[in-house]
């Protein structure tokens, strides 16, 4: 919706159209599709997954292929959001005593299992998925690499950036205004 220079829209909106305005700085050219439900990205997760997560599991005595995987797809999730804080970490998959066996052994595997994630990401690009947290992803991506330039020519065409509803504003989305309201 455009009234007299103003344009109101989403942030998804308004990322996208970001998106789609510079296809070969912020996504190498590569034609994206929007795919709101995320399957085409938990599809690569889980075929990039699969044959670690079973080597992990066996590792891990009395936890399932299904924990480990429900892990790491909050793990994405997160990853797509920008990376909870503090305050916002922990698993909805199954706790655990930081000092067990199981915790030393997930602290090893990690750096293996968090390499998944950024293949699969890595993937969902070059394959062109984008589903809502995608989109912010990618842009904040774009806008923190962008040349100074396409910086400039973007903060140049915004004003003012309202947001509303701001308690229901994440922490990837905040540093997508400042990054767009900072010169």
């Amino acid at each position: 919706m455009a009234h007299q220079g103003m344009a109101i829209s989403t942030i998804h909106g308004f990322a996208k159209k970001i998106l789609d305005s510079y296809p070969l700085e912020a996504t190498e050219g590569l034609l994206t599709h929007f795919d709101p439900s995320g399957a085409g990205l938990q599809e690569i997760l889980e075929e990039t997954s699969a044959e670690t997560l079973l080597e992990q599991t066996r590792l891990m005595p009395g936890i399932s292929y299904a924990q480990m995987a429900g892990l790491l797809g909050e793990t994405l999730t997160a990853a797509k959001q920008g990376w909870p804080s503090e305050s916002q970490a922990g698993s909805k998959t199954f706790t655990f005593d930081p000092n067990s066996e199981f915790a030393k052994t997930l602290a090893q595997s990690w750096p293996k299992l968090s390499g998944l994630i950024g293949l699969a990401l890595t993937q969902s690009r070059d394959q062109g998925y984008l589903d809502y947290d995608l989109i912010l992803y990618w842009l904040h991506a774009f806008l923190k690499n962008c040349s100074p330039q396409i910086l400039e020519e973007l903060q140049g065409r915004l004003n003012y950036i309202l947001l509303d509803e701001l308690q229901d504003t994440d922490p990837l989305q905040i540093e997508i205004a400042v990054l767009l309201a900072t010169n």
